[in-house]
């Protein structure tokens, strides 16, 4: 159980704002809609990268918003998101209205509306719990006002709230890098796969090869020794399916595992460090490089092993570039279910520099750029993992700043 510090005030949400309802006009009279009043849905604060919202997909007239019961609410004001998102929230950088999927919290005099959102950004559980409803969920103004909650004095919750907002100015920083530098990484994947940029110092011809010339296709065992979910064990060896292909990468989380003996029935191709999985069933083209050696690919997949004349990193950048996804339009038919055979994809046409050694620079060269995205990321992690212990710590008052 929290302490919090005796000085800090213990009251209920409902004393410390007033609420007040998003809504939408009463009928789809089209001179209701396109003004110049910004009309904000939850699932704009839910795609939101920041606290701070200041457009949305749909504006409205004065016209519609007298039409409905929202209020056009001021620049500083809380929306919470009280139907299907419930605890997802923003604050109004300048004057808005919201539908109703919205309670819409001003702060009285006294409360710090940046403080208040950050406190009340960790009470998204107890929201939860409070809301009812059978067509969707809704926590109500009377429930919300309810919720206990615990208030330094006006200094503190600014100079909390300061700190705070530090870390997330420098995580919005670091994420608006990061997506600056893919942007410039899927440029130069495009240039330097496609040919249309060349690495100093090379320029043999590049010859037009099929996919089966540059690597071994291989599909899984997909007879009688096929695992079913009753040999599933909770350790072993590895069951990769489509579904733990995340971001080129092979994501262990819900990762399905066999045992030695069921491994060693199945025939087809193995699982090697370094192959590439490639999805052929449902989502196609999803792929992922792996870094371990002992495994078996499930039946919506099949193992890419790069051959001797084959640079595998290059290979790689190959599946993950537009030439790949283009070939995959072309042979897919639009079925319910899209899928692919080996034999489909052992027939895809690239053209690739006859030098390997070209083919090792602009691998190397792409190899850096996801590094310095990957630092990025990882230190982004970090930051906000930092972020929530000094936020836990902060609004409970375990630790104090100086005023």
């Amino acid at each position: 159980m929290v302490t919090y510090p005796q000085e800090w005030k213990t009251c209920n949400i409902g004393q410390c704002v007033n609420i007040y309802h998003g809504g939408t006009p009463k009928t789809s009279n089209a001179t209701y809609w396109g003004g110049d009043i910004v009309w904000v849905t939850p699932s704009e604060i839910t795609k939101l990268s920041g606290l701070y919202i200041s457009k949305s997909e749909r504006t409205i007239t004065q016209e519609g918003l007298n039409n409905s019961s929202a209020t056009l609410l001021p620049k500083g004001t809380i929306l919470l998101c009280t139907r299907a998102t419930i605890g997802d929230l923003a604050i109004a950088a300048i004057p808005l209205t919201t539908n109703q999927g919205f309670k819409n919290l001003t702060c009285h005099k006294g409360i710090y509306n940046l403080f208040f959102a950050y406190m009340l950004s960790t009470y998204k559980d107890e929201m939860v719990s409070k809301a009812i409803g059978t067509t969707f969920l809704e926590i109500s103004k009377k429930e919300l006002e309810k919720i206990v909650v615990h208030i330094p004095p006006y200094e503190e919750q600014k100079a909390i709230a300061n700190c705070l907002s530090s870390f997330d100015t420098y995580i919005d920083d670091l994420t608006e890098l990061i997506e600056k530098k893919r942007g410039i990484r899927d440029g130069a994947l495009e240039d330097l796969i496609s040919g249309r940029a060349r690495v100093t110092g090379y320029n043999s011809e590049w010859k037009a090869q099929k996919l089966c010339d540059l690597a071994y296709i291989l599909n899984g065992d997909r007879g009688v020794n096929y695992p079913n979910e009753n040999q599933f064990i909770p350790f072993g060896i590895p069951f990769v399916n489509a579904g733990n292909l995340e971001n080129g990468r092979v994501d262990w989380d819900n990762m399905n595992y066999i045992t030695e003996d069921r491994y060693n029935l199945l025939g087809g191709g193995k699982i090697k460090k370094g192959d590439i999985l490639f999805c052929l069933r449902g989502s196609l083209g999803k792929y992922a490089l792996v870094n371990f050696s002992g495994g078996a690919p499930a039946s919506s997949l099949c193992i890419i092993r790069a051959k001797e004349n084959t640079v595998p990193s290059f290979l790689l950048y190959i599946i993950a570039s537009s030439l790949m996804r283009n070939n995959i339009e072309m042979t897919n038919t639009g079925s319910s279910q899209p899928n692919l055979s080996a034999k489909d994809i052992s027939h895809y046409i690239f053209k690739v520099p006859a030098d390997i050694d070209e083919q090792n620079e602009i691998a190397n060269i792409l190899i850096a750029m996801d590094e310095e995205i990957e630092a990025l990321e990882a230190e982004r992690k970090k930051m906000i993992q930092i972020r929530e212990g000094v936020m836990d710590d902060l609004l409970t008052g375990r630790v104090r700043l100086k005023i």
